[in-house]
């Protein structure tokens, strides 16, 4: 029989979504041992009674109701495979502001009393970052969520075609671990680089996660192509930033914020350098940009070139909304044949490079 997730796609959460709902399915019909096998292994409580799985309950991915449509929410999971939590709103709730969905979803009013609420990820998305609410949602990660489908007993084949992918997600991303020529595990577009750079995050010494905004570096894709980014969030240090002349080209234009956010950031992508940006948007005159731009070259080259780093200039003669200023070596590099990163010595050198250099820039 084929596979279900080799015929469709692994990365679909609505198809994760819907294998629980079919554990539901089999409680109602007093095959209680799958869903009762997956609760025990994710911290799930269940009750007694039937349970009615409800999809998109309220913008939600999954909410388990007791008893029927009209029961009261015992449980909601919220599903990202190689997505990951975006803002959003609601009408009627904090006066339509934006924010991450776990913060969002407990406000609902439909939610009432519930308190089980969970956040799986079983992709890329999990090298995001954690839930922005996760004082309330519990993370559920792929190794613990596929451990728990591992020790179902039941036979039924669905149930087994499930297992079977998770395990080889948990083998695709092992294979990172070995160097890209010796693997022929086939990846979903730019997960090879993700779970790269996923691994390298998880490495970084833990001072290392306290940036600008006190947040923790983001692992995601961006663009069509995609390109894979490890970004470090943006700079508090208005020296290096140039905020001076930044504050001066931005109070030229009417439109920007009273205060114009931190400009500089860091972030590696595919070309495996770490690359100190400025955000341009707010500046509308292409020679402002091109001054505000080479005021922030002259102050990070000075503060960087102390021998310790390789650096790398970027010439450019137009400027966009980001600009790189400087690209710094910390490792890595393409390699054949589909131009997958690793590692010119080892990782651990990598993480040493990544880790000096964002201490010197965030600090």
């Amino acid at each position: 029989m084929p596979n279900i997730f080799d015929c469709s796609s692994y990365a679909l959460g609505k198809l994760h979504i819907g294998m629980i709902v079919y554990l539901c399915e089999m409680w109602n019909e007093e095959e209680k041992e799958p869903l009762l096998t997956l609760a025990r292994g994710i911290g799930l409580e269940l009750p007694s009674e039937k349970i009615f799985p409800h999809r998109e309950y309220h913008g939600i991915d999954l909410v388990l109701l007791s008893g029927s449509s009209q029961g009261k929410p015992l449980a909601a999971i919220e599903m990202k495979v190689d997505d990951h939590e975006h803002d959003t709103s609601r009408k009627g709730i904090e006066g339509k502001r934006r924010m991450p969905q776990t913060e969002l979803y407990p406000l609902i009013p439909e939610m009432g009393e519930c308190k089980q609420y969970f956040f799986v990820t079983l992709g890329a998305g999990e090298f995001y970052r954690k839930p922005a609410n996760h004082a309330v949602f519990k993370w559920i990660k792929l190794d613990a969520f596929a451990q728990a489908i591992r020790q179902i007993k039941s036979l039924d084949e669905l149930i087994k075609q499930w297992s079977q992918a998770l395990d080889a997600e948990l083998e695709r991303r092992n294979s990172v671990k070995r160097n890209p020529i010796e693997s022929k595990t086939i990846f979903r577009s730019g997960g090879w680089n993700l779970t790269l750079f996923g691994q390298i995050k998880e490495a970084l010494a833990p001072d290392v996660f306290i940036m600008a905004e006190g947040e923790e570096p983001t692992v995601y894709c961006y663009g069509q192509s995609p390109d894979t980014i490890l970004n470090f969030g943006h700079c508090r240090n208005e020296t290096l930033s140039r905020m001076d002349i930044y504050k001066q080209v931005c109070n030229a234009r009417g439109d920007h914020p009273d205060e114009p956010p931190i400009p500089l950031y860091s972030e590696i992508n595919n070309n495996g350098k770490l690359n100190l940006k400025v955000w341009l948007g707010y500046i509308p005159d292409a020679e402002e940009k091109h001054k505000y731009a080479e005021s922030v070259h002259e102050q990070l080259f000075s503060h960087f070139n102390t021998g310790a780093w390789e650096l790398h200039e970027v010439q450019r003669k137009t400027y966009k909304k980001t600009a790189t200023i400087i690209r710094i070596d910390v490792g890595l590099q393409k390699q054949a044949p589909q131009d997958r990163l690793w590692y010119r010595n080892n990782r651990q050198d990598t993480v040493e490079k990544i880790e000096s250099i964002v201490r010197k820039l965030y600090r």
